[in-house]
């Protein structure tokens, strides 16, 4: 297969991506919103849904409280049903990272940019869970800091890498 796996037609692929914004500007809501409508195999965007399924949300910026509210405001204000309910909470598990500090790439004792042992873990933990996708909220949180931006970023993309290739 010469494209990663086709989540929504024209828009999502099973691959790396980055939503990238100023902190504030509904980031998270959108994410949450389209995780619903992957999860009911509803149209996204004008988009089909072609592979509908569970998204594991990472966060180390709103607890699992926080977030469970967002989402409990989207599903109101799409006026779902209590089974499409009961779907959406089964197919949106929330990682909450908050209160521990876990980075996907951090500085050695060197000052070397290394992964470190999550993105194996995720992979470990998640691989037969028929994720879809895995969100990480927000990606600064998961990098190894500013100190080195762009292999900081580069780090990020390298274990996400290995998560997509692992699930």
């Amino acid at each position: 297969c010469l494209t990663p796996k086709c989540i929504v037609e024209n828009y999502l692929y099973a691959d790396v991506a980055l939503v990238a914004g100023a902190g504030g500007t509904g980031k998270t809501t959108t994410l949450l919103y389209e995780a619903v409508q992957i999860a009911l195999g509803r149209t996204l965007w004008g988009c089909r849904v072609v592979n509908p399924g569970v998204t594991l949300f990472v966060t180390a910026e709103d607890s699992t409280d926080v977030l469970g509210a967002r989402l409990r405001e989207i599903m109101v204000a799409l006026n779902l049903s209590r089974s499409d309910r009961e779907i959406v909470l089964r197919s949106i598990p929330i990682v909450d990272l908050t209160a521990d500090v876990q980075r996907l790439a951090e500085l050695d004792a060197k000052g070397n940019i290394t992964l470190t042992s999550l993105a194996d873990s995720m992979v470990q933990s998640y691989q037969n869970e028929g994720l879809v996708q895995v969100i990480f909220d927000p990606a600064v949180s998961f990098g190894p800091g500013e100190r080195l931006v762009n292999d900081g970023e580069q780090a990020l993309i390298t274990a996400c890498r290995r998560i997509r290739k692992g699930l």
